[in-house]
């Protein structure tokens, strides 16, 4: 599998409709039924694994405009830089793309970037669970609006990109990957009960805490 190929898959696309977000600084109206969420799947080996790789789109401070396609634009670079580093990796080591992801195949990492790949997807790490479903919900909220019928749309679209990034990696997903989704989804189902958040001002659902709460109690 080549690292174009694998591009697309990787991403997880949510797309929004019927409300529209100013550009920051052209002032046009974009359409969010045309505004793509583009979010990469975390990607490790298993929880025990620290080797795991993982990256996300940046953040944005809640308090000023977000400029969405200087935002998108920033990520998909991101993005291909990521993969062209990985791509090399997994080239140069004879190693498959697959099985690497499950487990089957070790990807090799000189010690300071395993350390700064471990700090990344620590729990307040930039790329861990809680900083990478964040990313997702703030772009869920803000194509949300005050319309909260929108919620399940969102819940389709963030189960799809899930679901076509576990078919890339030969289907299955590590668990880092697994627990953000859950994350996502056990937060957008409490703004469906308990009501719209203000702004991006909410409270991250976090199943696998809970579930580590629950056995060590």
């Amino acid at each position: 599998m080549t690292v174009n190929s694998v591009n697309s898959s990787l991403l997880l696309n949510a797309s929004y409709s019927s409300s529209t977000i100013t550009d920051s600084k052209t002032g046009n109206s974009i359409s969010s039924s045309t505004l793509t969420v583009d979010e990469v799947v975390t990607l490790g080996q298993n929880s025990e694994d620290n080797s795991a790789l993982t990256y996300g789109k940046p953040t944005t401070g809640s308090s000023t405009p977000v400029d969405v396609p200087a935002l998108l634009a920033k990520s998909n670079q991101q993005v291909s830089d990521f993969l062209k580093l990985l791509g090399n990796l997994v080239q140069q080591q004879g190693l498959q793309w697959n099985k690497v992801v499950s487990g089957e195949q070790k990807l090799t990492v000189d010690p300071q970037t395993k350390a700064e790949a471990t700090q990344a997807v620590s729990e307040d790490g930039d790329l861990g669970i809680k900083n990478t479903a964040r990313r997702i919900l703030d772009f869920a909220r803000l194509g949300i609006g005050n319309d909260p019928g929108k919620i399940d749309t969102i819940r389709a679209a963030v189960q799809q990109g899930f679901d076509e990034a576990k078919k890339a990696f030969g289907g299955s997903l590590p668990d880092i990957s697994n627990q953000t989704r859950d994350a996502i989804m056990a937060t957008l189902v409490d703004w469906q009960k308990n009501g719209l958040p203000s702004n991006n001002d909410y409270t991250l659902i976090r199943p696998d805490l809970q579930q580590d709460q629950q056995q060590s109690s």
